[in-house]
């Protein structure tokens, strides 16, 4: 969690996102829905597959039914408590862009 959420605050540094685009619950609530199977030992590789998994829930339209971490509502929604599709689509387009310039 705490990786991802660096990730965050450095995309917000460099003004690849908002601030106000994602808070640290809706990155909980994202990777709570990654299989355990993503979680390895290495850094590296954890991120490399919770990135995978989350493209592979995003193009197949899978993650439209994750869940917040309480399990009474989905993720994604209209209510205060819940991220809005849009947002998130931002968020994750732009982590997906900032993995890949990290690499380069």
């Amino acid at each position: 969690m705490r990786l991802f959420k660096n990730l965050s605050n450095d995309m917000v540094e460099h003004g690849s996102i908002s601030e106000e685009l994602v808070c640290s619950y809706f990155i909980e609530c994202l990777l709570y829905n990654c299989r355990d199977l993503c979680f390895r030992s290495s850094l590296s590789e954890t991120v490399d597959c919770i990135v995978i998994e989350l493209l592979q829930s995003y193009l197949s339209g899978k993650w439209t039914a994750f869940w917040c971490l309480n399990e009474q509502l989905p993720l994604f929604g209209g209510l205060p408590e819940q991220w809005s599709g849009e947002n998130a689509t931002e968020f994750w387009t732009a982590l997906v862009r900032h993995c890949e310039a990290c690499r380069a």
